[in-house]
């Protein structure tokens, strides 16, 4: 039996962000254990890697704007620039909600084809953000990574937890090794929820696939096209090594042990691109295949400690949200740990102590 302070289960962004707000914080003694081989290999790897801030829901847009604006200037310790790398993204919806206009630029037929010529004109408002589009997902996880190790932070590789203890003080590995600690972070995305409910937890939270396809190259496709999403017809598209990526925005729940793509998902992917995109070039696919997103039943976040199990903080149930908000959701989860201070404002949204039923 071994003991830590404090252990975070899984590797994703989710996690490595509570990783290295740990470090900043000093809170010393922190294990980040991860059960495959590599870090940021499951949702975070296999989604889009697309900021957006644009959401209606009022509390997650303003975790957005904080985590855009990370990304959009991150500290000096980091070793890139901005990791934003798109040309912008352009969203079209009927119910704008209270999207700011410092930080995106309503946009007519005539400015939407001067950003995309290819794109066919639009009854609904468009609404162009500069700063948003796709992000460079593997440099954020290596900084966060890099961060939390130079600060002694360790990190174990195809680490598989078993259990919790009781409490949420501990876990229980896969081999057996029991490890005792203060407290457990939960940043295990779609298997977060069997863990914590198992030693009492009242969250539950949903895992769902989602499909997205990268055609072949075209060179028709301009590598300086905006990221394209439309709210009306559930669909997204970014270029991509210099093809599109292609999203139906599908979410069908699903046990993340037996994810797999479903060969169906082309057909309504192509007629959805067909649509939105209209003659812009729609080359064969290149590789489709399907990520995971856990929801929670009110679709926000679950950040902070759990109401029922004393040393368990939440980091989990970041649906389709988490590149962009995962800088703050990992700020929340880190002070949460500690009992470090936040505004309640940003906090009480998220809290796990929404699902208590006693």
């Amino acid at each position: 039996m071994s003991r830590q302070r404090i252990v975070i289960i899984g590797g994703g962004i989710a996690g490595l962000s509570t990783a290295w707000h740990l470090a900043r914080l000093g809170a010393g003694e922190v294990l980040l254990v991860e059960r495959e081989r590599a870090l940021a290999t499951q949702s975070t790897a296999q989604n889009a890697a697309i900021v957006r801030t644009a959401i209606d829901d009022e509390s997650l847009r303003a975790l957005a704007h904080r985590g855009a604006q990370f990304l959009l200037h991150p500290p000096a310790d980091f070793a890139h620039k901005s990791p934003i790398l798109g040309h912008g993204l352009i969203v079209f919806s009927r119910s704008p909600g209270r999207w700011s206009e410092a930080d995106c630029e309503r946009v007519d037929r005539a400015r939407t084809r001067e950003l995309m010529p290819a794109l066919p004109p639009r009854s609904d408002s468009g609404w162009f953000f500069p700063d948003e589009g796709h992000v460079d997902v593997g440099a954020v996880v290596r900084n966060f990574a890099a961060g939390a190790t130079a600060a002694d932070v360790e990190i174990r590789l195809g680490t598989a937890v078993h259990r919790l203890l009781a409490d949420g003080h501990g876990v229980e590995l896969s081999d057996g090794t029991v490890i005792e600690c203060d407290h457990t972070v939960i940043a295990a995305g779609a298997w977060a929820a069997p863990l914590a409910r198992a030693v009492g937890s009242c969250v539950d939270l949903t895992p769902t696939r989602r499909h997205l396809i990268v055609t072949r190259r075209d060179p028709r496709i301009a590598t300086t096209w905006p990221t394209i999403w439309s709210d009306e017809d559930a669909f997204y598209a970014r270029p991509e090594s210099g093809g599109w990526m292609l999203c139906p925005c599908d979410e069908d729940a699903v046990d993340p042990d037996r994810l797999a793509a479903s060969a169906s998902a082309l057909e309504s992917t192509y007629a959805k691109a067909r649509a939105v995109l209209g003659a812009t070039p729609l080359s064969p696919p290149a590789r489709l295949w399907a990520g995971l997103r856990t929801h929670a039943s009110d679709q926000r976040f679950v950040l902070g400690r759990d109401a029922d199990v004393p040393g368990l903080v939440w980091a989990a149930g970041l649906g389709g949200h988490g590149i962009t908000c995962a800088a703050a959701v990992g700020e929340i989860a880190a002070a949460a740990t500690i009992g470090a201070p936040l505004a309640p404002e940003l906090t009480e949204p998220f809290s796990p102590h929404r699902f208590r039923t006693h």
